[in-house]
This record gives C-alpha cells, structure tokens and sequence, in this order.
C-alpha cells in the first residue's frame, strides 16, 4: 500500500511539474470559455452586467484587479468602468482605484488599477508590470484584459498550433477563430469572456461598425 501511494504522489509532482513548465513556456492549456459569443445590447449594458455577475464569486475571492484596457478606446474604457460598478454593487461595498498603477501598496482592498492589456496579461513570459509591481505585494489578484476584434490573424493559427503555444497574440486568434463558429448573424454584435489559469481573464467584444 506505502509503495502505490508513494507511486501516486511522484507521478502527481511529475504531473504538476510538467504543467507549471508548460504555463512557464506559453504552452497551450487551454483557456475555459465564461461567457459564449452573445449579442451586444445597444446601450452596451450586457457586457458590463454580464462579466461583473459572471466574475462575481472572484470578486469575493481577490483583493487586487488589475484591469487591462487600451488607453485610445473610450468605449471599452467606459465598459470597464461599469464592469467597476456593477461588481460594488453585487458586493455592496466599494471597489478603491489605485492613484496610479505604480501606486498599489497605499490602495486599500478591495483595489482596482487599470493598465495596458500588454501589462495585464501573463501569457506572454516575463511581464514586468506583473512582476515587478503586483507580486511583491503578495495580495491575491485577479486579471482582466479587455480587447476589441473584427477578424483574428488567420497566419498565426497554424504556427501557434504547431509549436503548441498560447502567448497573447495566439489566446486572441484561436479564442476569435472559435468564436466565430457561434456568431450565427453577421448583423450583430458580440461579446465573450474566456478564462486562463483560473486569475486570468480576457474579454473580447467585437467592433461596432
């Protein structure tokens, strides 16, 4: 009995070795969808109402999110903010926003900081926002990275298949190409949330026209 326990347990640190290389490596675990490709509202509500519920039993588990959104784009600037306010208000508590994203030690929990989607997402190895600022504050933190699509890059697709990685610019081309599948009308809108390792997430709304 000792030795088949003692098998188990070395074949679980194998198992668990060989993913945290894999993750370390950009190899492909593949992200969870949270949310399917769903129709955008007209006054965009949806999305916000959607993620702060779909997210809300992360909102109760996470102290910092760090939120990445592109500086240039008022409308996923402005959903992110209702994203904000939906999640204080299932919380019934406020979210505090950090004075700035080098500024995080003085925020108090729960904390919102809003980055670039490049320092919010660790797909790609050796983010330094991520590595630098956040974990030396060894708070748990939640990722969410907002990106507008219209088509994804359809060149990158078999390169990311064969060498098996899931950097950044993979994660959207694949999560687009699978999406796309779902997005019956091309009249609409859509939207969709997908999740990586459990604290990152990455929201995707298609572009208005």
């Amino acid at each position: 009995m000792k030795v088949i326990t003692t098998i188990l347990v070395v074949a679980f640190l194998i198992i668990t070795g060989a993913m945290i290389s894999l993750i370390k490596r950009g190899v492909s675990l593949r992200p969870s969808t949270l949310i399917t490709p769903s129709e955008v509202s007209a006054n965009l509500q949806n999305i916000s109402h959607g993620v702060a519920y779909r997210l809300f039993p992360d909102f109760q588990s996470y102290d910092l999110f760090v939120v990445g959104v592109p500086a240039d784009n008022a409308e996923l600037q402005q959903i992110a903010k209702d994203i904000k306010a939906q999640a204080e208000a299932l919380l019934k508590q406020p979210i505090h926003e950090a004075a700035g994203k080098a500024d995080l030690q003085n925020c108090a929990k729960p904390c919102w900081v809003t980055v670039t989607p490049d320092e919010a997402q660790e797909l790609t190895p050796g983010n330094p926002y991520i590595e630098q600022t956040v974990l030396p504050l060894n708070r748990n933190y939640l990722t969410l990275t907002l990106t507008e699509f219209t088509d994804y890059d359809h060149g990158i697709i078999s390169q990311c298949e064969n060498e098996k990685r899931l950097d950044f610019p993979c994660l959207k081309a694949l999560s687009i190409q699978e999406a796309q599948r779902k997005m019956k009308d091309p009249k609409k809108r859509y939207f969709f949330l997908r999740q990586y390792r459990d604290h990152e997430h990455f929201l995707f709304i298609q572009k208005g026209a």
